[in-house]
């Protein structure tokens, strides 16, 4: 796996934030996650770990730690990122508490959180890019098994402060395409307010959670036989968008591909993960399809967005398609006050604009 290389150091301005200037860096203990350019800057007056999974960058950073730039460097070769983590344990073998941490992990699913939850306690400070929209979800608390949730204890409540790249200027940074927002987290004693208290938001999220498509799950569908009761019919299967479509959307396939979804692969038989709806016209079914890409649903999709994936219990259930919906629809569908329209309009302005 290459190591992803940034394009500005945005790490090493957040480090002279914090430390007034790089030369007041000096021997120190480092550790450095997959940035090449800092454990080899860093290691000229400090004793620095760089881990890597990148063979050239490790034998790069061997090169030149050996033609003098540091005797009391080591680095540690990932050949597969595991749930385990395993080099946490050289850590413990070496005894050492690093006085400070410089990450850029892996984006795998959660995999830069459990990195970085391993980390924490080994460094007086950690600084760290990395996925935030995990941290951001305003449905995130309402669920135990979120990552929001599973780190609150051990990640949310040790960060310091956090800037937010959005997605497009992430994608410049690192010259490859990113859906998701990265943050700079500094993680040490706490403090920064990563709770959500934005009463718009937390309406949206309560009432859309009242009735939501959870309930439309394929399971009771599925184990009363797949029997269709109403003539027209949607398998909603594919979800978000892509690099061309854009991450806000909610259904990734045409009006027509949609339709042409069946309840099982043609090929192998096995029953498709989708959500069945049913409709007593075809106005109906192309209303309810309308409804969920217009620009009110993709608005309300970026609150939550975290990658090209959507799950049933963030998307409210309008049960009546008998009529196409529009704003006022929504407006009244989630009991916005004058106020509030005028904030989601400019900001669904705001969105169009970008």
């Amino acid at each position: 796996m290459k190591e992803y290389r940034m394009s500005e150091p945005v790490l090493l301005n957040t480090l002279k934030k914090i430390y007034g200037s790089l030369m007041a860096i000096s021997g120190k203990k480092i550790l450095v996650i997959r940035d090449l350019k800092i454990a080899l800057l860093l290691a000229v007056r400090n004793s620095v770990v760089y881990v890597t999974d990148d063979p050239e960058c490790a034998e790069q950073f061997r090169k030149n730690t050996e033609a003098g730039m540091g005797k009391d460097d080591v680095i540690i070769l990932i050949n597969k990122w595991t749930n385990k983590l395993k080099f946490k344990k050289v850590f413990e073998k070496m005894g050492m508490k690093f006085d400070i941490a410089i990450m850029n992990p892996p984006y795998d699913r959660n995999l830069h959180l459990k990195i970085l939850e391993a980390v924490i306690p080994h460094a007086e400070k950690v600084v760290n890019i990395s996925p935030v929209r995990w941290l951001q979800d305003p449905f995130a608390p309402y669920s135990t098994r979120s990552d929001y949730c599973k780190f609150e204890n051990t990640i949310s409540q040790k960060i310091e402060s956090l800037d937010v790249i959005s997605a497009k200027n992430a994608s410049q940074l690192f010259n490859a395409t990113f859906a998701m927002n990265l943050g700079i987290y500094v993680c040490g004693n706490g403090g920064y307010e990563y709770q959500h208290n934005d009463p718009l938001i937390t309406k949206i999220v309560e009432k859309t959670m009242t009735n939501s498509w959870k309930p439309f799950n394929q399971k009771v569908f599925y184990q009363n036989g797949c029997v269709q009761t109403k003539p027209y019919a949607l398998n909603i299967c594919g979800f978000g968008g892509s690099t061309t479509m854009g991450f806000d959307i909610l259904t990734c396939r045409t009006y027509e591909a949609q339709c042409e979804t069946a309840l099982t692969d043609e090929h192998t038989g096995n029953v498709v993960n989708a959500t069945h709806f049913e409709f007593d016209s075809e106005a109906e079914r192309r209303n309810f399809f309308d409804c969920y890409n217009h620009p009110f649903m993709r608005w309300h999709t970026g609150l939550w967005k975290i990658d090209v994936n959507l799950h049933a219990p963030k998307v409210p259930y309008f049960s009546d398609y008998s009529h196409p919906w529009d704003y006022a629809d929504f407006f009244a569908w989630f009991e916005l006050t004058e106020e509030e329209q005028e904030r989601v309009m400019r900001e669904i302005a705001e969105m169009q604009a970008e």
